[in-house]
């Protein structure tokens, strides 16, 4: 009888195979940036170029130029007087209309180019290159003879390096500019949130917030004296479209409320006083969207601190406004109703 090597079978489970630990210091985590929001935003509303629907609408604009010359030709032949009226006001407004189109076109070529210089001024590494493009970028915005600018290029030279060019250009220059700008975004989100929060018609939500979002776009763009046509407007009125769609639908205001003005105050606010803070939240970030993108220079991190204080202060305003509103707080009674039926 032939014997074999016995064998240990272990029946006891293998434990998970760990991998070695690894220390984790702050620097290797990446904050949330302020303005990430409008960024996805952004991008998710960014259409895709179609030539083709370019190419149609020369196409069409051709055919109706061709029909209408035609018209006007076969009118002369027989009524020359109409054919007068009508060939004058064509005329007229053909020529309006190339007008018009010559401003919007002066104006998006004009924004593009503080758009570069902006950029420029962020990035120049000598004094005197900053120093030459903000004072070009002020000239086109038509700042160039405020007297916070008289002050700004007397204080600088071209010894100052370009960090140094910049620092105090945002302290002289810009810091005036944003307090203009805040405080029309504060006037504009307060009375957007008492608005909406009175107004008993969703449709007419749609309609206070839309106007009053347009005209916050052109008064904060005229405080950074910046040129906006109808095409330059069309980045930032996407997001007035975001808004439009947030009017009808007050139930997102429990998500933005829940993480911003927390659960007491939203408890005590009744549906329609809810619906007038997400509305005024909704205003104030699109009127710091287009501070962002008026501005000569992109904010650093000294002014997102700034813009962070500036919020708190609007939250608690409008909190206050919306408290002082009649039946805007939910009653005592009703409030132990709810929690009894829960």
């Amino acid at each position: 009888m032939t014997l074999r090597p016995s064998r240990l079978i272990d029946d006891a489970p293998k434990g998970p195979v760990l991998r070695e630990a690894a220390e984790l210091t702050g620097d290797d985590f990446v904050p949330d940036q302020d303005g990430a929001v409008e960024q996805q935003l952004t991008q998710a509303i960014r259409t895709k170029r179609r030539p083709w629907l370019a190419w149609g609408l020369v196409f069409l604009l051709l055919g109706a130029l061709g029909q209408t010359g035609l018209w006007l030709y076969e009118l002369w032949q027989t009524v020359p007087v109409l054919a007068l009226l009508f060939t004058l006001a064509t005329a007229l407004l053909g020529a309006g209309a190339l007008r018009a189109l010559f401003r919007e076109w002066r104006a998006l070529r004009r924004l593009k180019r503080l758009e570069r210089d902006s950029a420029r001024a962020a990035n120049a590494a000598t004094g005197d290159d900053a120093l030459t493009v903000l004072e070009h970028s002020m000239k086109m915005r038509g700042l160039n003879q405020s007297a916070a600018m008289e002050q700004f290029l007397s204080e600088v030279g071209s010894h100052d390096s370009g960090e140094e060019v910049q620092g105090r250009f945002r302290q002289r220059v810009l810091t005036e500019l944003d307090d203009k700008a805040q405080l029309l975004v504060r006037r504009y989100a307060l009375e957007a949130t008492v608005m909406v929060a009175v107004s008993p018609l969703a449709l007419t939500d749609m309609a206070i917030i839309a106007w009053r979002n347009l005209r916050l776009i052109r008064e904060v763009a005229k405080v950074y004296g910046l040129p906006l046509g109808y095409w330059s407007r069309v980045r930032l009125v996407r997001q007035v479209f975001i808004n439009l769609l947030y009017a009808g639908a007050s139930e997102l205001v429990m998500d933005i409320g829940m993480s911003t003005v927390g659960a007491d105050l939203l408890g005590k606010l009744s549906g329609r006083a809810a619906q007038g803070l997400g509305a005024g939240l909704l205003t104030a970030r699109l009127g710091w969207q287009a501070m962002r993108l008026s501005r000569p220079l992109p904010m650093n991190e000294t002014e997102n601190k700034r813009l962070g204080k500036a919020r708190a202060r609007l939250l608690v305003d409008m909190g206050k406004d919306l408290m002082k509103l009649p039946g805007m707080m939910l009653s005592r009674k009703k409030t132990s109703v709810m929690v009894e039926d829960e």
